[in-house]
């Protein structure tokens, strides 16, 4: 039944594993079998429910059925109910990697971050290369503030991730390590690899390296696509300067020869407009004009805006002071664009990523301050 599961010959297999179950209707082995053909193959979870419950009835202790039924319930989300089924498993065989693995997951996603560490650690030395618990334990490390072990759990997992989930992860590990260029370039490679959400932290990385043009590329980007960071990246559009930022004019959706227009117009009324066309799945033509003069035209699967100046009289500034507030002194990071009658700075927390503590805007003798 297993290999002609293997085979794909799945009507086969099917019968086969039910006349295993037929032959030893009280064998455990027969109906964690069937149980894991219907949760692998047929996503049928009632039916491989049913196999598992009758299993532990026979055996109640048998580590591989409440392995499989926690990886069950795991799937179905039922976190509490995982872990009991886990923590039976694992102590009838403490060295079955899944189940610890599976055991560290439902405890991380009940937000118990260092109860679940230890367990990811013993599947690790069980299976080193694993990388499902890399991950995983990469992002436990990341929650509980673990940087450098975060950075090498997901280095070693870097190079089998798939869609630039890994990618994003450790660029926001080195972004909270203050190695902001690192971080750019993990964060492209995640974006390269298909992952919108990266466009975001990109961004925040691009605002502690003043590269403020490409900073509202990425933004432009991530808010154009149906992400969760969709209202973050309005809101970062907003306090970012000197630019008001008028939303798309159109966008067709992700078939070929849809296409979206943006415009990014200074305070002195200087304006780039930046036109986004997708030729094919993955790659898009993105042209860019200025007093309609085009500057810039390419084919790429990321959004980049060129390093321009919008005049020749912009000068910015950058620099670093401790600011006092309400709830005491802040260290920040500030940069100034300043021209002509016009200027503006805005201050950077350098511990709270993307936090805007304080920015003064100084129109035309128009002056306002927010803190």
């Amino acid at each position: 039944a297993r290999s002609l599961a293997l085979s794909g010959d799945l009507e086969a297999a099917a019968s086969e594993f039910d006349r295993a179950v037929d032959f030893a209707p009280n064998d455990p082995e027969a109906r964690i079998d069937r149980a894991r053909f219907y949760m692998e193959h047929r996503s049928d979870p009632a039916r491989a429910r049913s196999d598992l419950d009758r299993a532990i009835v026979l055996s109640p202790r048998h580590a591989r059925a409440r392995s499989t039924r926690g990886k069950l319930n795991l799937d179905e989300k039922r976190w509490e109910v995982a872990e009991k089924d886990l923590l039976i498993a694992v102590e009838a065989n403490p060295k079955e990697a899944r189940a610890l693995s599976n055991l560290g997951a439902a405890l991380h996603y009940q937000d118990r971050p260092a109860e679940a560490l230890p367990f990811y650690d013993r599947a690790l030395a069980l299976r080193p290369d694993d990388y499902g618990p890399l991950v995983s334990r990469g992002s436990v490390h990341m929650q509980l503030r673990n940087w450098e072990p975060a950075e090498r759990d997901f280095r070693r997992a870097l190079d089998r991730e798939k869609a630039g989930e890994v990618s994003e992860r450790l660029g926001q590990v080195l972004f909270h390590l203050r190695r902001f260029a690192d971080a750019e370039e993990m964060l492209s490679l995640s974006v390269r690899r298909g992952n919108k959400e990266a466009y975001y932290f990109r961004a925040n990385c691009r605002i502690q390296l003043l590269d403020i043009l490409n900073a509202v590329g990425d933004l432009l980007a991530c808010a154009s696509f149906a992400t969760e960071k969709k209202s973050q990246c309005k809101l970062t559009l907003a306090r970012l300067l000197p630019f008001v930022v008028e939303l798309p004019e159109q966008w067709n959706g992700f078939e070929a020869g849809s296409w979206s227009r943006y415009r990014l117009v200074s305070r002195n009324s200087d304006r780039i407009e930046y036109t986004r066309r997708l030729v094919r799945p993955g790659v898009q033509r993105l042209e860019f004009h200025s007093d309609s003069r085009t500057i810039e035209e390419e084919e790429s699967n990321e959004v980049r805006l060129p390093r321009i100046q919008l005049t020749d009289d912009y000068q910015v500034e950058r620099g670093q002071e401790t600011i006092e507030t309400a709830k005491g002194p802040v260290a920040c990071s500030w940069f100034r664009v300043r021209g002509g009658s016009k200027s503006s700075q805005i201050w950077l927390s350098d511990t709270v990523p993307g936090r805007i503590v304080k920015a003064v805007f100084d129109l035309d003798g128009h002056r306002s301050v927010t803190e």
